[in-house]
């Protein structure tokens, strides 16, 4: 598809000294393509570099890739900034690729776009990506770097199939659909496992929290040697560890209920399988395909629950059922104080701080397990302190309540650690009145009283005096009534409690409604 030499003089036109450096180089070859047959250009200079000009998509057809006939002899790459899709097989077979540019316009990478791009070791992907397509990096050996921008709002889980030398993928922290840890990419909420690069290495735990395990999410992880399935998740997707050739370990969490098929297929060195789950797990399709089955291989199941593994007709593809993982062991934690002992239903004279385990024997292999956690703090000395109320008084403090008598009080309080501390108040009661022993010649009714009081069958002279006191002893009315014959006092001014009323020397008691 060679142009003619119009256009390529029109072509030097319009790209100038782009192809120009501090040496020249010369044009190998160029062409136009793209989803409007020719909205694109594309020159290969004599220093292996394509560059790609232009606005627009670069289309789906891949016999409209004209540069397929020199993938060999690419090994940089430039898009420039008015493309907008890298499309499918763009740079597929690319072997001796190692530079990749990609302009600010592109919004996908399509399609096997950089398959077998075998010597591509970094990519650097513009925010501008909104999806990452199907098998786009596959194949891309040397592949050690990759982040996520936060415009990306699709990857699908084999985007970066057989990248064995990419240890993680790294999601950057504004992304509104993916997230990550630990390198591995998961949604948002992290509930859910997208994809873990092929580079992983080693012993692998999925975190508490995660529900599910994305189908294909580990495909062909194959440097991963044990997988830990935390009691969170409750499903395992399709194809999701399939053909991890090394790993020989794997841990079932106590929550799993469906395993997808092909699961573990192909995992052909998987000697050890742990399944925690009460209930056997709903198997798909040859979820242990090509996984050994003789009785060297153990698999070990919860207490109790052989017959329901060995009689389910999906697990009885395994033969060497071990039914010894320990699900009721129980775990609590304890406090004693300094001088103190601890015992319990199934520990006895323990004195130190320290992690205790005790076995129940249930008459089978089975034996339930508990285990104790006891601390050790030392106790807190005696606090004391005092106070003082007037007869009549209620005290009350953070520490006791209702208190209306003199006296030592103690009280036995929490401390933060959980030992026993030891409160002492010593109450004084103060009488405020010293009541006079003659109530009987000075009476006084209603008793109590709202609003009036009478003094009765008593006979106010010249010059009496009438007072009326609270119980702390303050005065609170002072008069010289007229003289009468059982005077009325008015005591409605007076809060509710209890009162003393003095007439000359006597005196008597009365409580205030």
């Amino acid at each position: 598809m060679k142009q003619n030499v119009k256009f390529f003089l029109v072509f030097l036109a319009f790209v100038g000294m782009s192809v120009m450096g501090a040496k020249a180089q010369t044009v190998v070859d160029f062409g136009s393509f793209g989803a409007s047959g020719n909205n694109l250009t594309w020159v290969l200079t004599s220093d292996s570099v394509l560059t790609i000009y232009g606005s627009g998509d670069m289309g789906t057809d891949y016999n409209a890739l004209s540069w397929e006939t020199y993938v060999d002899a690419i090994s940089t790459a430039v898009i420039g900034d008015s493309v907008t899709n890298i499309g499918r097989y763009a740079f597929a077979n690319c072997q001796n690729l190692t530079s990749v540019t990609i302009g600010n316009s592109v919004a996908s990478i399509e399609y096997f776009a950089f398959y077998q791009c075998l010597r591509l070791p970094v990519i650097i992907i513009p925010n501008s990506v909104t999806k990452i397509e199907d098998y786009a990096f596959y194949s891309c050996h040397s592949l050690s770097s990759l982040t996520i921008p936060s415009s990306v709002v699709w990857i699908p889980p084999y985007a970066f199939w057989y990248c064995e030398q990419l240890p993680s993928i790294d999601v950057d922290a504004n992304n509104p659909v993916y997230s990550s840890i630990d390198g591995i990419v998961y949604n948002k909420k992290q509930d859910t496992l997208v994809v873990c690069p092929g580079g992983k290495t080693g012993v692998l735990e999925i975190p508490d929290g995660v529900t599910h395990i994305g189908e294909y999410s580990f495909y062909a992880c194959d440097f991963l040697s044990s997988i830990t399935i935390s009691n969170s998740v409750a499903s395992i997707g399709y194809l999701a560890f399939q053909n991890c050739q090394y790993l020989s370990s794997v841990t079932i969490g106590n929550s799993v209920v469906s395993i997808g098929s092909y699961a573990f297929d192909l995992c052909d060195r998987l000697s050890s399988v742990i399944c925690k789950a009460l209930v056997p797990p709903v198997l798909g399709d040859w979820v242990f395909g090509l996984v050994p089955i003789s009785d060297t291989i153990p698999i070990s199941i919860p207490c109790g629950t052989y017959d329901s593994y060995s009689n389910d007709p999906e697990w009885s593809y395994f033969s060497n059922f071990m039914d010894t993982i320990y699900v009721d062991t129980t775990f609590y934690a304890a406090s004693i104080c300094q001088g103190d002992v601890y015992n319990d239903a199934n520990f006895s004279n323990l004195t130190k701080d320290s992690i205790y385990y005790a076995t129940i024997s249930t008459g089978s292999v089975c034996d339930n397990t508990v285990c104790l956690t006891l601390s050790y703090y030392p106790s807190v000395p005696l606090t004391t302190y005092s106070a003082k109320i007037c007869e009549g008084e209620i005290y009350n403090d953070a520490n006791f309540t209702e208190l209306t008598q003199a006296g030592t009080y103690y009280n036995r309080l929490k401390n933060e650690n959980g030992c026993d501390s030891v409160i002492c108040l010593t109450l004084t009661v103060t009488v405020g009145i010293v009541e006079a022993n003659n109530y009987a010649d000075l009476q006084v009714y209603p008793n109590p009283v709202k609003n009036e009081l009478t003094i009765k069958n008593e006979e106010l002279r010249e010059g009496s005096v009438v007072e009326i006191f609270n119980i702390m002893g303050q005065k609170l009315l002072s008069f010289e009534p007229l003289p009468s014959l059982e005077p009325t006092i008015d005591v409605s001014c007076l809060s509710s409690g209890m009162y003393f009323l003095k007439v000359d020397n006597k005196m008597v008691k009365f409580v205030k409604e």
